[in-house]
């Protein structure tokens, strides 16, 4: 691998900060002044101010965050919330791809620096899936400019490979881009403001499973087909130009990948689904209209009755002849306000001077004196 790789893969510091450290000669390899184009192996000796450099570790890290808002994806720890101290490792790890401070989920977080180009390079086919709320309701023309139109972004046309409506403001977008902001960017270019964006997925690797502002290591079956993907084995850095290996191109060639990815088939079509609550088909009582679900706490057991008029909520709105039964109010003062004939049954006032205040011809009972 290249000397200002090999530095950086021990920790030492940046790739940048190394080639400062290979045009001031403080780098040597097997004692021999370094240049900036040499390649390493393990079993050079590479030396800082003639201090031994032991070889970056061969072992990576791949792990998976599912980042909440407010966390900055950067490698500077003097920026507060950043996410390498979010996530606290003890190895010297970054961020793969982008990521902004108001979006919030799946992350990437490794120490192998040869992946993070094969994950933002549009040819490799990483899919990344993202819930989008928006502040009003989705139109035909912005389904129709994600998928076919294209949207210019940093002079190209960018175009999502899926769409997948969820509610009228909500849909899921998959991209195969890396570019900063892209998500809010194509939605502001057709009028919309995005109120939450969610990163659910990348590649086969979903957030469902990680708690917000929680990790986790990828397994080694999400691993090896991470690198079936991308056509990819971090051994393979360890040959230089023009070298062979037998066993490391045997090892390199079961990782090699099975079929091509679905954006790169030449007869790949984007794709549309409504799953929107709207638009699922609901079901129908026997005269074809719709029945009304259920909801939790009441409501509507079932919107139509059997007659074709509307079922009254569980308190019997109506009486069987269909008018209005007419429910007491709670006043302790009355026990029946309507008597049989439909009149109202007089009570007397608690007043204790009276016993009765009416007699039984309707007329009043004068009190005693």
């Amino acid at each position: 691998m290249w000397i200002n790789k090999f530095i950086a893969h021990t920790g030492y510091c940046s790739r940048r900060d190394a080639d400062k450290l290979v045009e001031e000669g403080r780098v040597t390899v097997n004692d021999e002044a370094a240049v900036k184009t040499q390649h390493v192996s393990e079993t050079d000796v590479v030396k800082i101010d003639d201090k031994y450099i032991a070889p970056p570790k061969r072992h990576r890290i791949y792990i998976a965050v599912n980042k909440p808002v407010g966390i900055v994806c950067t490698t500077e720890t003097n920026i507060e919330n950043n996410v390498i101290e979010f996530v606290g490792h003890e190895e010297r790890i970054f961020p793969i791809g982008r990521m902004d401070r108001e979006s919030s989920g799946l992350l990437f977080l490794t120490n192998d620096g040869d992946i993070v180009n094969r994950f933002t390079e549009e040819e490799f086919g990483v899919e990344k899936e993202y819930f989008v709320r928006l502040d009003q309701k989705i139109t035909y023309d912005f389904i129709q400019k994600l998928l076919h139109e294209g949207i210019p972004l940093e002079g190209k046309l960018v175009k999502a490979i899926r769409v997948v409506k969820t509610g009228p403001k909500a849909l899921k977008i998959t991209i195969l881009q890396d570019m900063r902001r892209q998500i809010r960017r194509m939605c502001s270019y057709c009028g919309f403001r995005v109120f939450k964006c969610e990163r659910i997925r990348i590649m086969h690797i979903h957030v469902r499973d990680i708690p917000p502002g929680d990790w986790r290591y990828l397994t080694r079956h999400e691993v090896l087909k991470m690198f079936r993907s991308l056509n990819y084995h971090p051994a393979q850095k360890w040959l230089l130009p023009g070298e062979t290996n037998e066993a490391l191109e045997q090892e390199v060639r079961e990782f090699l990948p099975e079929e091509i990815p679905v954006a790169n088939r030449p007869d790949f079509q984007p794709e549309y689904r409504d799953e929107s609550r709207e638009n699922q088909q609901r079901p129908r009582d026997n005269r074809g209209g719709y029945r009304q679900e259920q909801r939790g706490g009441g409501g509507y057991p079932n919107r139509y009755d059997n007659r074709g008029g509307y079922q009254q909520p569980r308190d019997n709105r109506y009486d069987n002849r269909g008018g209005y039964q007419q429910q007491p109010p709670r006043d302790n003062r009355y026990d029946n306000r309507y008597d049989n004939r439909g009149g109202y049954q007089q009570q007397p006032p608690r007043d204790n001077r009276y016993d009765n205040r009416y007699d039984n011809r309707g007329g009043y009972q004068q009190p005693p004196r």
